[in-house]
């Protein structure tokens, strides 16, 4: 939906385009989370409780915090006609609020999360395939996450002593991390993460193509094969039921160049592709169950603020190194 041209122009040279995770923004006790909540309660799921709480939407509002327009779509159509009408009634009547953007505002540390000091980021993008399906399925959206490492564990893609034509493995933090976080069907929707026992194949491999006093570069290899079976669950807007298994098989390559001047990577690329198949609670995939053909591509983003996203789930500390066996389940 925001990969459309239109709504990309739109947004750029009318709005002030805000993101945030509906599930932090409607519960953070902070200004940020005050705010929030102050708009989406004048919006289209104002006072709702059943079958959720949720608040998610797409919202414009007024700097004082007057709601203008919102609601909770993912057809672009009706986002690109919902922004015009809000822009018509921006337009149309005199906005001369008094907001006071300069005022310290303390977080609320339970829903801020840091990007680790000199560490590397990733845009992960995820999109479905070409393939030979009716016209009805034929989707050309896709969607977008970030990967955090941290300096410890970027660096340890290129330990000392390494030489062209080694081969090693890189921190399991790291390989299931990508799997069980990172290698997942948002292209249309929402899915939750992987379980530790819903990944059956997890394997990773450097291979050390070139060293130098300058630079490393690293070709990455792997697979995954994850299946979550099915829970019986029923979608409370919907009434779709989860009664098959959903799973990704894929597999995995890439490139890097590690600069050993200023200990970064310049390049960083891996690409998954494979198949999907099967569907989850909110990911739009019910009358699409495959199996049918993705790509996840993995890619080194700078370090600028506009960058640092936190991934969709950092809440649950994936970085922490005993997170695997600790919370396995979670």
């Amino acid at each position: 939906m925001f990969s459309n041209d239109r709504i990309i122009k739109l947004l750029s040279e009318e709005f002030i385009p805000v993101t945030n995770n509906v599930s932090f923004s409607q519960r953070q006790q902070d200004a940020e989370g005050e705010f929030f909540r102050l708009v989406a309660e004048q919006g289209h799921y104002q006072g709702r409780t059943f079958p959720s709480d949720t608040r998610q939407g797409l919202y414009v509002a007024a700097p004082d915090g007057t709601l203008i327009r919102s609601l909770n779509t993912t057809d672009r159509n009706r986002l690109f006609r919902m922004l015009n009408r809000a822009l018509e009634i921006w337009k149309s009547e005199d906005r001369t609020a008094d907001v006071d953007f300069a005022r310290e505002i303390e977080k609320d540390s339970k829903y801020h999360f840091e990007f680790p000091e000199r560490g590397m980021a990733l845009r992960v993008t995820v999109r479905d395939l070409p393939r030979e399906v009716d016209e009805a399925r034929r989707d050309d959206r896709f969607n977008f996450d970030y990967m955090w490492l941290t300096e410890a564990e970027k660096l340890s893609l290129v330990p000392e002593g390494i030489e062209a034509g080694q081969e090693f493995a890189p921190a399991d933090q790291i390989v299931r991390r990508i799997a069980r976080f990172h290698l997942i069907d948002h292209v249309r929707g929402e899915s939750p993460s992987w379980k530790e026992s819903h990944i059956e194949v997890s394997e990773f491999t450097c291979l050390v193509k070139s060293v130098d006093d300058s630079q490393v570069e690293l070709e990455f290899k792997g697979q995954v094969k994850a299946v979550r079976p099915p829970s019986g669950r029923v979608n409370p807007y919907t009434n779709l039921k989860l009664d098959k298994d959903c799973g990704i098989e894929l597999q995995l390559t890439g490139y890097a160049t590690f600069v050993r001047d200023s200990d970064s990577f310049k390049q960083f690329e891996i690409l998954a592709t494979g198949s999907r198949w099967g569907t989850t609670m909110y990911n739009f995939r019910g009358k699409d169950m495959g199996p049918a053909p993705i790509a996840i591509a993995f890619t080194r983003l700078d370090p600028e603020p506009q960058n640092l996203v936190p991934p969709k789930f950092v809440p649950w500390n994936y970085m922490a190194r005993d997170y695997y066996t600790a919370n396995e389940e979670k």
